[in-house]
């Protein structure tokens, strides 16, 4: 037996609303709106009152137009006023020491003092002489200085090698009545595999028979010397420097000086040559020189026998005159 049905009751599905072409339109021209007003509003911003003030008083940088530029037909130059330049100081320079001074100064004996130019306040060469010996090489350097040992102007000779320097002076002497004084240091080296040559250098003091003029400096009568220097030779005669010939008896002393420094005095030098050298007479003489010498011994290279002297502060007075 069939059972009845009932009819069921089946509802409709709803359906989405959809947007007419109407709505676009409207929600078109809300979207211009806003932009048109959004322009209006900037216009009215940018034409305020408040901010043209602004705008006035903030900075600007003008760029000139090149047209607008005048035009010059002869522009000024620029002038330049050079910056000051500092004045560059000369460097300090060596007085050089003169050779010889032409005509040399006569050396004239006063009442205190027989040496001209004693204590070498001015240049060596006035009052002094120079002489070198054979060259067998070498080279010696005579310029003033400065030395903690010498109370005046040290004469210095720098030498190196074997050949002779020597600065001296011949004065006229009545006697040997005579007082002397003087200022040394020095220095020599030793060369050589066996130390068989050396430096040399001293003060001579050389006694002559004739006056001055007429008097050969490089071969007294007699000498007295203060050398330094290892390989110094006793025996040798001496002139103005040391001599290959034999000294004759009596007639050469040598004595060592402190290479420190050393003042030399002879009180009375007529008793001292009297005491040192008896092969001297006395009564002869009439000149004394005054040689400050440097050099080498035999054997020495060219630069090797370094020998330096200082010297100054000389007196040489009679005895009657303190």
């Amino acid at each position: 037996m069939d059972l009845p049905t009932a009819p069921l009751n089946i509802r409709p599905e709803p359906t989405r609303p959809r947007v007419s072409g109407i709505a676009w339109f409207i929600l078109f021209f809300l979207i211009a709106d806003l932009i048109i007003l959004a322009v209006i509003l900037n216009w009215l911003i940018s034409h305020s009152p408040e901010t043209q003030a602004y705008q006035l008083a903030a900075p600007t940088v003008a760029v000139p137009s090149p047209s607008a530029a005048p035009f010059i037909p002869n522009p000024p130059l620029p002038t330049v006023t050079p910056a000051p330049t500092e004045t560059p100081t000369p460097p300090p320079t060596a007085t050089p020491v003169p050779p010889t001074a032409t005509p040399q100064p006569t050396a004239t004996p006063t009442p205190s003092q027989l040496l001209v130019n004693p204590n070498f306040e001015l240049s060596w060469g006035i009052g002094w002489q120079q002489a070198t010996g054979d060259d067998f090489g070498g080279h010696t350097e005579v310029k003033l200085l400065k030395h903690p040992a010498i109370s005046s102007n040290a004469l210095t000779l720098d030498h190196t090698g074997q050949t002779f320097t020597s600065i001296y002076q011949l004065v006229k002497v009545p006697s040997l009545q005579l007082r002397f004084s003087g200022q040394l240091a020095g220095y020599t080296s030793t060369n050589g595999f066996f130390g068989d040559s050396s430096g040399l250098t001293g003060l001579g003091l050389n006694f002559y028979y004739a006056g001055p003029d007429e008097a050969d400096p490089n071969q007294p009568d007699a000498s007295l010397l203060y050398v330094t220097g290892s390989k110094f030779r006793n025996g040798r005669a001496f002139g103005l420097y040391p001599l290959a010939d034999s000294a004759k008896p009596g007639t050469v002393t040598v004595r060592s000086f402190d290479t420190r420094g050393q003042t030399i005095t002879i009180a009375n030098l007529q008793t001292e040559v009297q005491r040192s050298l008896p092969g001297l007479d006395l009564r002869q003489v009439q000149a004394v020189g005054i040689t400050l010498f440097a050099g080498g011994s035999d054997n020495c290279n060219p630069d090797e026998c370094i020998a330096r002297l200082y010297a100054g502060s000389f007196q040489l007075k009679p005895l009657n005159y303190n």
